[in-house]
């Protein structure tokens, strides 16, 4: 998934960094507020990022849980550890990877996107 977001930032740059501007200065309301730059932003990445195309297609269910997931507990994120972890393998699986034996998990409650802006 690292390749995929090198890719996403190469390609992506000026779009990247409008969306984490946004989601700074909106820390409470990014979800919201940050819309048309995270559209931006996965308009582009679909455009120029072959593998994320790829990502999008083969796991299209698991995205699509785990964006209902952080909608419906936006201010307990950590509750959709089970939809990212699906998620996760389902990435992998699509582009090709093996998984890594355990995924990262954080407890800490946040009101800023994860990983991601996946769409």
């Amino acid at each position: 998934m690292e390749d995929t977001l090198s890719e996403v930032a190469k390609h992506c740059a000026e779009q990247l960094r409008a969306y984490g501007e946004c989601v700074e200065r909106n820390p409470h309301s990014w979800d919201r507020q940050c819309s048309k730059q995270r559209q931006g932003l996965s308009l582009c990445a679909e455009t120029h990022v072959s593998s994320l195309r790829r990502v999008k297609e083969a796991c299209a269910e698991a995205i699509d849980a785990y964006d209902q997931c952080v909608k419906e507990h936006h201010q307990t994120p950590e509750r959709c550890i089970d939809a990212l972890r699906a998620l996760h393998a389902c990435t992998e699986r699509a582009v090709g990877r093996p998984l890594r034996p355990s995924m990262p998990v954080s407890t800490e409650s946040t009101d800023t996107p994860a990983a991601s802006e996946h769409q």
